[in-house]
């Protein structure tokens, strides 16, 4: 159970991280909803959002983490059986650069992994950091239709462990950018609040039927900033996402959420909130409840090098 709920937590760090892995790329315009602002819009700082095109040889560089915090209860009947708490923390560090360009958008890219860790710690048993199978190599991704496939650097098919780690990260590939499909052509004032369809944040946070459904996501703009040398939006965002397969979960996760002007790519991301589980099995001819609480941060640092 407890092995469980932590690969759960792990894969649903992976899904969550991957949506911003493609490089710009836009594609048709869907609506959201802009919310007005008090004042006058003349007197307040705001982003005009603009897009553009993608070139072979672009490149990003990612680093990205995940913590998660987690008191697990089992109860048969209502007796406490176990307890647990325990700590997860992923990262990963790899660098995704564009082979080839159709229509504006990705389809072929190769990505290296420079780290890519996780270490789970139960209560007071510390256990060694676990390199993924990924780190220290890199692959090529393409499409075959709508299947993502995936070769090593030697034209080979990886293991089935790597490629889920891969597929995971680049499930996106040849997908047009929700943020750029949002706000290029948008003008944005600070204080203004933007609610994305649902469809659409579930495009961008990746997260799939068998992870849950995104209940709200808003971004607020907060302030214009530079990060690292790159003018940014910097929206305070709000994700809210369930799960009622195999069991409930709930997170809420709020937050950074900082996207270039000139380009609308996802420059960094600092979001953390609670989490909820509950889930109920048959074991040994009982009813076995699990509940847990806890808190996860997610923080996503994206620099992107491009081709002249």
């Amino acid at each position: 159970m407890k092995t469980q709920l932590a690969i759960r937590l792990a894969t649903l760090a992976l899904w969550i991280i991957s949506g911003p892995t493609t490089l710009a790329q836009q594609g048709n315009l869907t609506q959201a909803t802009f919310e007005t602002t008090a004042g006058d819009p003349q007197n307040l700082a705001s982003a005009i959002f603009t897009g553009r095109s993608a070139h072979v040889g672009d490149q990003v560089e990612q680093k990205l983490l995940f913590e998660s915090s987690m008191k697990t209860i089992g109860r048969r009947k209502k007796q406490i059986v176990e307890q647990r708490q325990s700590v997860l923390t992923q990262r990963q560090h790899r660098v995704i650069t564009a082979v080839d360009i159709a229509h504006n958008r990705m389809t072929e890219a190769d990505v290296r992994y420079l780290v890519s860790e996780r270490q789970l710690t139960a209560e007071t048993d510390s256990h060694k950091t676990e390199k993924d199978p990924v780190e220290g190599r890199k692959y090529h991704c393409f499409r075959n239709g709508t299947v993502l496939m995936v070769t090593d650097d030697q034209g080979q098919l990886p293991t089935l462990a790597e490629y889920k780690i891969v597929a995971g990260n680049m499930n996106s590939l040849g997908e047009a950018s929700p943020l750029a499909e949002f706000l290029v052509g948008k003008t944005v004032v600070v204080g203004q609040k933007i609610s994305l369809p649902r469809e659409v944040a579930e495009r961008l946070f990746a997260l799939g039927q068998s992870l849950g459904t995104v209940e709200s996501f808003h971004l607020t703009l907060t302030e214009i900033r530079t990060i690292g040398q790159v003018r940014c939006a910097a929206f305070d965002a709000f994700l809210e996402a369930t799960d009622h397969n195999e069991g409930q979960m709930r997170v809420q996760l709020e937050g950074l959420f900082a996207v270039e002007i000139d380009g609308c790519r996802l420059v960094s991301s600092d979001l953390e909130g609670p989490i909820g589980v509950a889930k109920s099995m048959l074991d040994a001819g009982a009813t076995f409840h699990m509940t847990g609480t806890g808190r996860l941060h997610i923080s996503l640092e994206s620099r992107y090098q491009e081709v002249d």
